[in-house]
């Protein structure tokens, strides 16, 4: 696991349009996720020239196989919460890659001295991932019904939270 790079952009793209494929859990379809290399490059220079964002990727060999990204609030007032999205590559779920991402932003958030909350949303139905943020000590915070509709099916999203004081 380490920060990500500019460099990254290529594999990142490949990483993201692998596991669009792989996971109902996620909020795009596949194919739906069509940046550029320069595009994507962009994305992930802009979050490293902020203080209060935060990209990382868990790499086996050359390859991504999970990544994780934050980014707080653009107003001093609310500069100190953020929300993140994170994944895992299907053959590594259980293998204790979310768990490490997740204790990284958590002891970046710590360490930065920046931001004090943080925030994702999840599909009710994804039992581990929610067991997951619990055990990290995140606390559901709201529920919003038909919130993803996928295959025809409406889906409910929870808002987890986890205050750093």
């Amino acid at each position: 696991m380490r920060d990500a790079h500019v460099r990254d952009a290529v594999a990142l793209l490949e990483y993201n349009r692998n596991i669009d494929s792989e996971s109902r859990f996620l909020s795009r379809e596949p194919g739906e996720m069509d940046l550029t290399v320069d595009e994507e490059r962009g994305w992930i220079d802009s979050l490293l020239k902020q203080e209060n964002a935060l990209i990382l990727v868990a790499v086996h060999g050359d390859r991504v196989v999970g990544m994780l990204d934050f980014v707080g609030g653009t107003w001093s007032r609310i500069r100190h919460s953020g929300e993140f999205g994170i994944s895992v590559a299907q053959e590594y779920w259980n293998a204790g890659i979310g768990s490490v991402l997740l204790d990284s932003l958590i002891d970046w958030a710590y360490k930065g001295g920046i931001i004090r909350k943080l925030r994702l949303r999840v599909l009710a139905s994804n039992q581990a991932a929610i067991a997951l943020y619990k055990k990290k000590g995140f606390e559901v915070e709201g529920l919003h019904p038909h919130e993803v509709r996928i295959g025809g099916e409406n889906f409910s999203l929870l808002s987890m939270g986890l205050v750093l004081e």
